[in-house]
């Protein structure tokens, strides 16, 4: 999936906790694993609204990761308020967007954060 010249993208409030029914098989992706993909080809990305999506920690992984290889430096504005990020992740997270988003003016983690 390439998105070479998206630059504003809000999933505010878009949270999926849909879980498989009980003889039905989980989906072979999740949303936010595409959401990732969109990313990775978003050189001109500035805007990212991520807010109130109840982002598993393997999605908090990736988009780590995504901001740490520098897939978005142009990145202006970071919204992830109100996801439940663990202190590990989010130290990983806060380290990734100081190093690798020359750009950022804007971040706003807000996250509850927990521990372990």
């Amino acid at each position: 999936m390439r998105a070479l010249h998206l630059r504003y993208l809000s999933l505010r409030d878009t949270c999926s906790t849909n879980q498989p029914k009980k003889n039905e098989a989980p989906p072979a992706r999740r949303g936010w694993e595409y959401l990732i993909d969109v990313l990775e080809s978003t050189p001109e990305l500035e805007f990212l609204d991520l807010s109130d999506c109840v982002l598993p920690q393997p999605a908090v992984a990736a988009l780590t990761g995504v901001l740490a290889a520098g897939k978005v430096p142009r990145l202006r504005t970071l919204l992830l308020e109100n996801n439940d990020i663990e202190e590990e992740s989010y130290g990983a997270l806060s380290d990734a967007v100081l190093a690798h988003l020359p750009a950022l003016h804007t971040p706003q983690f807000g996250c509850q954060r927990r521990s372990g």
